[in-house]
């Protein structure tokens, strides 16, 4: 397994390979400037050594810094060659309870609005639901393809809550 840190100027880009044949995941992307500037010649890259998709795709949470440049890759994947399998991202379908506006902030709802029209697994690997961990057992876990197991290490009901207290003021601002 290989794990690149590409320069995203504030936040984080990751981009995970690993197997035989080679797979690959995207954990955040920076600004929106990062897609052109450090991860679209990545992922091109990851094409040329026979990548063929990325597996998966983490948002791990809505800041611009970690969200701004997933909106670039899902639009852009006729560019950079390499459809999405799936998406972990919790958005304002997943939180405990509806916020008082029916959409969240900016680049969340155009994240999934993007999910959507392009019909891509949006946490399916937990069925569809928010990923969290639980109150009391095991960690979820899951297995990718190439045999790349995922823990899931946060967030829990209580920071999911905070979250959606925050959604609608976001909005507002936004």
């Amino acid at each position: 397994m290989i794990v690149r840190s590409l320069p995203a100027r504030f936040g984080d880009c990751l981009l995970v390979t690993w197997g035989s044949p080679k797979r690959a995941m995207l954990i955040d992307a920076g600004l929106g400037k990062t897609y052109a500037e450090s991860l679209r010649p990545a992922l091109v890259q990851c094409r040329s050594l026979g990548i063929r998709r990325l597996e998966l795709v983490v948002v791990t949470h809505i800041d611009r810094d970690h969200i701004g440049g997933i909106e670039q890759t899902l639009k852009l994947q006729h560019d950079h060659g390499l459809p999405v399998a799936e998406v972990w991202f919790n958005g304002e379908p997943h939180l405990p309870r509806a916020p008082v506006r029916p959409r969240g902030v900016e680049q969340g709802e155009t994240v999934g609005r993007l999910l959507r029209a392009q019909s891509i697994p949006w946490n399916t690997s937990l069925a569809g639901k928010a990923i969290r961990i639980p109150a009391r057992g095991p960690l979820p876990s899951v297995t990718l393809p190439g045999r790349l197991r995922l823990t899931v290490l946060a967030p829990d009901l209580a920071q999911l809550k905070r979250l959606a207290d925050l959604w609608p003021e976001t909005v507002r601002s936004a």
